[in-house]
């Protein structure tokens, strides 16, 4: 009987704290929580500006997949005129030619003005 009122006591809990020392352990945990709260805003804020600057990396990483693939089109269009420089050579000439008829066309507008102008004199 002696074993089991000893144990009881050990299970009893000290019952014996005044207001003020509950009051100032409560604002102790007040304080830690106030901390601890702002310190939450303070790394949500962080996670959502993380997460934007990787949607961001992800849009660029896009658009330069895009940029590599143009990139490798010019490259085998390249590579293909190294091998064939006849069928590239002729589309390069055929644009110059293009230009060129369009320059001789304005030229001969403008020359045919300064010769009526001159036979106004």
């Amino acid at each position: 009987m002696a074993s089991s009122d000893n144990e009881e006591s050990d299970n009893e809990v000290d019952d014996s704290y005044t207001f003020g020392e509950l009051q100032f352990a409560f604002d102790e945990l007040l304080i830690k929580f106030k901390k601890k709260c702002s310190q939450y805003s303070s790394l949500k804020k962080n996670v959502a500006s993380i997460e934007n600057e990787k949607d961001l990396l992800v849009i660029e990483k896009e658009q330069l997949k895009i940029d590599i693939s143009i990139l490798k089109n010019e490259v085998t269009k390249k590579d293909d005129c190294v091998v064939k420089p006849t069928s590239c050579d002729s589309i390069e000439l055929e644009k110059e030619v293009e230009t060129l008829k369009e320059k001789n066309v304005d030229l001969e507008k403008s020359f045919s003005k300064f010769i009526l102008g001159s036979k106004k004199l």
